[in-house]
């Protein structure tokens, strides 16, 4: 069994007097900014040192064994295996869980964007309001 996991400390971001994380204001730290006016770390056109070798965020990169994939080459919050944080007591994603009442489910205990009663009501209200 998996031991319980300690709540993540959150990490305070000091405001600059623009009130604005240090980090991101444009003012107080011109350094971290590229000549196309974004964080350096984040600019391809500059090469930043979040992409990998195949242009792609680093932590997204199944190749690259990128950090938001567990070892199961799932996306860290939808294993089921791991007990991702998106996914419900019944193993499935929470938003689409009709046991759970997920947000995507309809009135029609189907998931809102394949059912077709629901579309045919929203082109009803549309041509109506025309």
């Amino acid at each position: 069994m998996k031991e319980p996991q300690q709540p993540k400390k959150k990490r305070i971001r000091t405001k600059c007097e623009h009130n604005i994380t240090k980090q991101a204001c444009r003012i107080c730290s011109p350094q971290t900014f590229c000549i196309h006016n974004r964080q350096k770390v984040q600019c391809r056109d500059c090469g930043g040192s979040s992409f990998c070798e195949h242009d792609k965020y680093k932590f997204i990169c199944r190749l690259c064994n990128g950090s938001s994939y567990c070892e199961h080459g799932e996306r860290k919050t939808r294993c089921v295996k791991c007990g991702g944080k998106s996914i419900c007591e019944h193993k499935r994603i929470k938003y689409i869980c009709r046991y759970c009442g997920g947000s995507q489910i309809c009135e029609h205990d189907r998931v809102k964007y394949t059912c077709l009663e629901c579309k045919e009501k929203k082109l009803k209200n549309i041509i109506c309001q025309n």
